[in-house]
Order: structure tokens, then sequence, then C-alpha cells
């Protein structure tokens, strides 16, 4: 008896499914929303601010963030506190008078300078009748803190000076990302001696790897001339992973009798979630003489 041609192409379809590789991306969560609507007075939203050419002009729910795009440059932002171990992005829903407006999306440890834009540059082109939202890019902060997060206009918004954009709700949302840092901070050897050094991958993608490279940032002269740019990967489904490479210190000829310092930095993460920098990212080396001469050598 022949088998159905549905059940035969239903069974080896189940027979590839141990060979699809899932992908199990962390899902945004919302950790801060305002509605400017239920703004009741204009210093009602104490952490969000409002300004022109980089200086506050003030705090409050002003929903208009520039009306003379042609001379001023202003800019809507919140503080808020960031951590290093998410990825983040902002929503504002918004309006134009003008359509073929555009703007910036921005972070910055200061609230009345330029800061760190966000992606590329976003198009508004919709009605003032109509509230759009629109989102930036996914974005990481280098250190967990306070920042000022926000919008402006872009600059190639000229030759309208009666445009203006309306804000009417912000959103933000963040995700887990993978944090590679050093194990320790700071490490000691005696010289001609080696050891390991180890680094830390938090938060890996299980079905993916991450890569980081560990670099040389002083001179390596006397004890660490032969080093090269290390780069360590990490790859399995434990929430922490560790990887390490052996260090060999050399022992100087010519009558080293000093204690030497170097620093070992992380840089050019990739893969797993968005991989990234954390704390701490830079490690103290330091490389003991092996063999002190007495104070009094030498005398008779």
């Amino acid at each position: 008896m022949k088998t159905p041609l549905k059940t035969s192409l239903f069974a080896c379809l189940l027979s590839l499914l141990p060979f699809v590789k899932a992908y199990s991306q962390p899902a945004w969560n919302t950790v801060y929303t305002e509605n400017f609507n239920n703004v009741s007075s204009p210093d009602a939203v104490p952490n969000m601010y409002y300004g022109c050419s980089f200086a506050i002009s003030g705090s409050g729910g002003n929903k208009y963030l520039r009306n003379s795009w042609a001379v001023e440059y202003c800019f809507v932002l919140f503080k808020l506190n960031l951590d290093a171990a998410y990825e983040y992005r902002m929503t504002w829903s918004a309006r134009s008078n003008a359509p073929g407006r555009n703007v910036q999306f921005f972070y910055h440890t200061q609230a009345g300078i330029g800061g760190t834009d966000i992606g590329a540059t976003t198009a508004i082109n919709f009605s003032s009748s109509i509230f759009t939202d629109i989102g930036s890019e996914a974005f990481d902060v280098p250190q967990s803190g306070e920042y000022y997060i926000g919008i402006r206009p872009g600059l190639l918004n000229t030759g309208n000076v009666n445009a203006k954009v309306e804000f009417d709700d912000f959103r933000l949302e963040r995700r887990e990302r993978t944090v590679i840092s050093f194990a320790q901070s700071a490490l000691t050897v005696a010289e001609g001696g080696s050891l390991e050094v180890c680094v830390n991958a938090s938060n890996p993608d299980p079905d993916g790897q991450a890569f980081v490279e560990v670099a040389l940032a002083t001179d390596a002269a006397p004890h660490l001339s032969g080093f090269t740019t290390q780069t360590l990967s990490f790859s399995g489904g434990a929430q922490t992973l560790q990887s390490c490479f052996t260090l060999q210190t050399a022992q100087p000829t010519g009558g080293e009798d000093d204690n030497y310092t170097y620093t070992l930095t992380l840089q050019n993460p990739t893969g797993s979630f968005n991989a990234g920098l954390g704390s701490p990212s830079t490690l103290t080396l330091t490389v003991l003489e092996a063999n002190p001469g007495c104070p009094w050598a030498g005398e008779d």
C-alpha cells in the first residue's frame, strides 16, 4: 500500500526539526513611558528638558521641538539612568506641520551638548493632523550611569522658519545584551613568569558566538615585547562564559631593578546579542623585579 503524499511530506518535515537552529534574541521590555497629554503644568515632568543651541531653556511639558528650523537648533530630552548590560531604543509619537522634515535621536552624559547620534536621520513625512510613532535604532552606552536621551531636528531642516514638530508620547525599551569584560581588573606576576588572563562574557547567545580582542595599550618593553593582540571567542549555553590565554613575561638581561606596570584593554567586541564591553574593560598588569638587589650591595 502506498503512503499518502501528505503523510510522507509531513514526516519528512518533522525529520528536519533537529537540524533547525533556534535563535533566542531577548525580548524588548518597556522601562519608561511619558504621555505629554497628561502633563498638568510646565514642570510636571521634572526629568524632561528642552532648549535651543545646546543650552537648557527649562523643564516640563513643552511639546515643540523647534519653531524656527533655519535659525535655531533645539532639542527635547529625558534624564534617565541607563545600564550598560542592556541595549535600548526609544520611540516618540510625533507630527509635523511641514512634510519633509527630519529628526535625529541622540544621547549624552550632559544635557546641553550635542551628544552621540543614534543611527541615521529619520524622516517625518506626515501631516500635522496625525501623530505617528517614530523609533530609534538599537543603541547602547559605554558604561552605566545617568544619561540625557532625546531627539532633535536633523541638519537638513532649513528654509522653513514656521515648521514645527510636536511630540505626544515617549517610550524607552531595553533588552539584555552580551557584555564582555575582564575577569579581574589587576594582576601581578614576577618577571620571567607567566599567568592566565581571563575574560568573561555574560548573557551570551547559546546558539552563536561572541568575539573580542585583548590588546596592549602601553609600551611592551621590557617584559612584553613578544606580545601580540589576542582574539578570544565565546560559545555555549552557560549564562556566563570565560575565555583565557597564557601571558608569558620576559626576564630582561639588562639588570632591570624596577617594577613595571602595563595596561591590557578589550576592543572590537562582536557577535552574540550585540556584544559590547562592560567593566572592567582594562586590566593593569604589574611585573615585579624577580631578584631585587640588597640596598647595601657594593658598599665597603
